[in-house]
């Protein structure tokens, strides 16, 4: 099986997501100009790689605009091809928000957010998009030396409020302040919670429990105290917690007075190490933790019972004849008490991939160095942010160079370092048509050296 049968026979899932079959042939369509195009994916781009330049272009604009399907409802295939490699009865989703940076002042969903990427020493802000998106992690690691695997199930656009201005009178920040506490990203992971928890039973995985695995900013009050329904949560917790026992049994108090921080857990001798092999980096590592169960946080989960680990600091060396250094320890808080430790810290570990999985899909949806060209509707953006997560990851290379042609128009183009970040610069865009090289009407898509040949749809 070819490359390019494999990815129809994936896109073909979503075909009972569209309104019509011409619906779904157009997104196709569009779906694969935007893994063959070359530069920024905006939808013009897009269109000129398809060799429709000359056409009406106001279908393709309206399959966003005005065409009613639910986005993430085409995730509903990879749930179904991607669980039979989850044996076991935890199923790992990580969870992670990601921003967009955007310089337009017309994109209604555009806000500033805090830079990640400022230095500790200083906060930066950043005018971009927010995402909150999720991915299925395959634990590949348990049928060979190999690491896991990421697959998007969730991506949808979690936009802030936007703030009253300063001029505005004291009922209306009062209303922007009782807004926010309900439109929030942790009311957004709450909601996914759900739809997540309702794909995988669908999916056929009505036996299975759902492990979401969070980072710090989703270890609070709204995600661990709200209804979870055969899903468990295991986040990163802050070193200076307030964790505490639950009180004696002659007591009326249902918390104990005294209480400890997972710092000083880690500090205690009387807490024991314990050694586990964990898949990560490429290969099986040993490491050390620290586990305290039927712990109580009064502030964060209520009387909820939780589970405490402590994962040693990992040494490592610089050079081979430089001394051990030592990373900082990880401390996790877990609502699953009955599945064993080195399953859940599995899972956690393999959160990682979800950051190689963002940033794979905005290098292949908006191109290295490039940003997305949102259509001016409110639908369109939702539509358009979901159906590039289906694409496949972009080439990694740091130095390209070569000829991409469609079946009617061909760009030469190269690849080349330009400082921190890599940037696609066009030779020549030809919009020639090149017959002489391809048939008219090819039997089937391949590749030929390198050259992509794509039978198009039709309309």
């Amino acid at each position: 099986m070819t490359l390019f049968a494999a990815w129809s026979e994936i896109v073909a899932d979503g075909a009972p997501h569209f309104p019509q079959p011409r619906t779904f042939r157009r997104a196709a369509r569009q779906a694969l100009g935007s893994l063959v195009c070359v530069g920024r994916r905006c939808l013009s781009r897009i269109i000129w790689t398809q060799g429709r330049p000359h056409r009406s272009w106001s279908s393709e604009y309206f399959l966003h605009s005005r065409c009613r399907w639910e986005p993430q409802s085409l995730f509903a295939g990879v749930w179904r091809r991607a669980l039979p490699y989850c044996p076991g009865r935890l199923v790992g989703v990580a969870i992670d928000d990601t921003r967009l940076r955007k310089t337009g002042r017309a994109i209604p969903q555009a806000r500033y957010h805090r830079d990640p990427l400022s230095p500790p020493f200083h906060v930066n802000l950043m005018r971009g998009l927010r995402f909150l998106q999720a991915s299925l992690l395959l634990p590949l690691h348990r049928r060979g030396n190999v690491s896991c695997r990421a697959l998007p199930v969730r991506f949808e656009e979690a936009a802030p409020l936007k703030k009253p201005s300063r001029k505005a009178g004291a009922e209306a920040w009062q209303e922007y302040k009782r807004m926010s506490k309900r439109h929030n990203l942790s009311q957004r992971l709450v909601q996914m919670m759900a739809s997540l928890r309702q794909a995988l039973d669908e999916a056929g995985g009505r036996a299975k429990l759902l492990v979401l695995a969070l980072d710090g900013s989703f270890c609070n009050r709204t995600c661990f105290r709200a209804a979870r329904h055969r899903t468990e949560l295991i986040a990163r917790a802050r070193k200076d917690a307030r964790l505490c026992w639950r009180a004696a049994s002659p007591s009326r108090r249902f918390y104990a007075l005294s209480s400890f921080t997972p710092e000083q857990v880690r500090q205690d001798e009387s807490y024991l190490w314990k050694p586990t092999q964990i898949f990560y980096g490429g290969k099986r590592r040993r490491i050390r933790y620290q586990e305290v169960t039927q712990i109580y946080w009064r502030r964060g989960a209520g009387r909820i019972p939780l589970r405490l680990f402590v994962v040693a600091p990992t040494p490592y060396r610089k050079r081979k004849s430089s001394k051990l250094y030592y990373r900082q320890p990880a401390y996790l808080l877990s609502t699953d008490l009955r599945h064993s430790a080195p399953q859940l810290l599995q899972i956690y570990f393999d959160r990682w991939q979800i950051e190689v999985n963002a940033n794979c899909f905005f290098v292949n949806r908006f191109g290295p160095g490039c940003q997305l060209d949102p259509v001016s509707f409110p639908i369109s953006f939702r539509h358009m942010t979901s159906d590039g997560c289906s694409n496949l990851p972009a080439n990694s290379t740091d130095r390209l160079s070569g000829r991409l042609c469609t079946e009617r128009y061909c760009y030469s183009f190269t690849a080349q370092d330009c400082g921190s970040e890599r940037r696609f610069v066009f030779a020549s865009a030809m919009c020639t048509r090149v017959r002489e090289l391809f048939s008219s009407k090819p039997s089937k898509g391949g590749l030929d050296g390198c050259h992509l040949t794509v039978p198009w749809p039709e309309n």
